[in-house]
């Protein structure tokens, strides 16, 4: 049995790396499109687990109060805008819980750069970025899902065989069958790989 030269083995690990990205970059963009059209029909439900609509309500309507007397005496105007603050400190430290229990990615953020007004706009915003994460995590854990994650087996499955100190035709024969399986094409002619006897 003659091992992989160096050279082929350097060679079938990009040529299984770019395979297996070209597959994997296809079933992802298949998944962010489902993903996302699922997010739109899951929105209120999601809204409603969270528990958070009326919260949302209360800011948009404290928001409103806030700017309808920002004119006014700045003692009022100093009131509205702490009971705005206190109402999204709520509502941010409702988010934060579910961040810490869901290990979303993002934060609640819903301040300007210099932490003096809201932007009630952001917190629709980031409701629809935890609801996209926690949609692409159900499709993962689903049939479809499932189907990345095996093809990450598959890819380091073939990985694991190049430095397995098989023969180079054992090797390659067990990625062509490796591939076959994925359902990729293997466009490296067997025959260019067979061992000199």
């Amino acid at each position: 049995m003659k091992p992989i030269r160096k050279d082929e083995q350097e060679y079938l690990r990009e040529y299984i790396k770019d395979k297996f990205r070209d597959k994997r970059s296809a079933l992802e963009s298949d998944r962010e499109i489902e993903v996302e059209q699922q997010a739109k029909k899951n929105y209120k439900k999601f809204v409603n687990t969270l528990k958070i609509s009326q919260m949302q309500k209360e800011i948009v309507k404290l928001e409103k109060d806030y700017e309808d007397f920002k004119l006014q005496k700045e003692k009022i105007e100093l009131r509205k805008h702490m009971k705005l603050s206190e109402a999204v400190n709520k509502l941010k430290d409702h988010f934060n819980k579910w961040k810490n229990i869901r290990r979303w990615e993002h934060s609640p953020d819903f301040s300007n750069y210099d932490g003096t007004s809201i932007k009630t706009e952001a917190i629709d915003k980031f409701v629809n970025e935890v609801l996209l994460e926690e949609t692409r995590k159900a499709y993962d854990n689903s049939n479809k899902g499932k189907a990345i994650k095996e093809l990450d087996a598959q890819r380091e499955s073939c990985e694991n065989a190049l430095y397995s100190g098989s023969s180079l035709g054992s090797v390659r024969q067990y990625i062509h069958n490796v591939l076959t399986k994925a359902k990729i094409e293997d466009a490296m002619p067997n025959q260019l790989m067979i061992e000199n006897k």
